[in-house]
């Protein structure tokens, strides 16, 4: 590895990848951690195996950074990883079990109850998606839906991903002492502030329109505002008036 070559790092360390993947083939050891490609920044989730792996870039700021308040690293990478999790309860999950392989698992009623969730959290984000995507899709019925149907299982999992963030940071709260606030702002508030930062982006016209048409998950500026609405909490925080943008009247509450 070179500490000035960062291509040439790329392909020594794809390569390594490659010799282990073939050495190990037919092996108890024949599955490679993702984690361990360090040069990958992601996240993904194998409904087969029923695992996540979680590129080692992530344990990085801005992402994670043991110096920051706890609300923040909540908020950045127990999103991520809550999204991950939010994977596992999607419609595509219904046919992994817990311990992997394929077979249908839920029962009767599950399936009613996701469906519901996923339309709760579509209506959402599809009025948020008209206000970031260009407008002569926003405008283009079939375009937009086409939008939405492909990106779906990303807003949800985006849902659930924030809503279990937030879960986390309260349990982690009522084991301290006292949780002092983060630059005038509340423990909440600064959760909400640190995940509004995570998919800050400044794309090209041309990237914007190739996002919209062709990508699995959603702009990053709909991404953020549709799951913050989605959850009634952070109306609460910043005493958003119900029924506006941010607090609509409908909005999808968990059980």
């Amino acid at each position: 590895m070179l500490d000035s070559d960062w291509f040439a790092n790329g392909v020594a360390m794809q390569r390594w990848w490659t010799e282990r993947t073939l050495r190990a083939a037919g092996t108890s050891d024949s599955v490679v951690p993702f984690a361990l490609r360090t040069f990958v920044l992601g996240a993904s989730y194998s409904p087969a195996a029923n695992d996540i792996s979680i590129s080692r870039i992530l344990l990085r700021p801005p992402f994670f950074d043991a110096a920051l308040p706890a609300p923040i690293n909540f908020a950045r990478l127990g999103a991520i990883y809550g999204h991950e999790i939010g994977h596992s309860v999607d419609r595509q999950s219904r046919f992994h079990p817990a311990g992997g392989g394929f077979s249908r698992w839920w029962r009767e009623g599950t399936m009613a109850g996701i469906e519901a969730r996923e339309e709760c959290v579509s209506t959402i984000y599809t009025e948020k998606l008209r206000d970031f995507v260009p407008e002569e899709i926003a405008r283009d019925p079939r375009q937009l839906s086409r939008l939405v149907e492909r990106s779906a299982r990303e807003a949800l999992a985006d849902h659930i991903g924030l809503r279990s963030a937030l879960a986390a940071l309260r349990e982690w709260q009522k084991q301290q002492p006292s949780v002092e606030a983060i630059a005038g702002w509340s423990p909440e508030q600064a959760f909400f502030l640190a995940y509004s930062q995570l998919w800050c982006q400044s794309p090209t016209s041309v990237a914007e329109d190739l996002q919209a048409l062709h990508a699995v998950h959603p702009p990053g500026p709909a991404r953020i505002n549709a799951a913050l609405a989605t959850l009634p909490e952070f109306g609460e925080a910043f005493g958003c008036a119900v029924g506006s943008k941010m607090r609509p009247l409908t909005q999808c509450v968990t059980p």
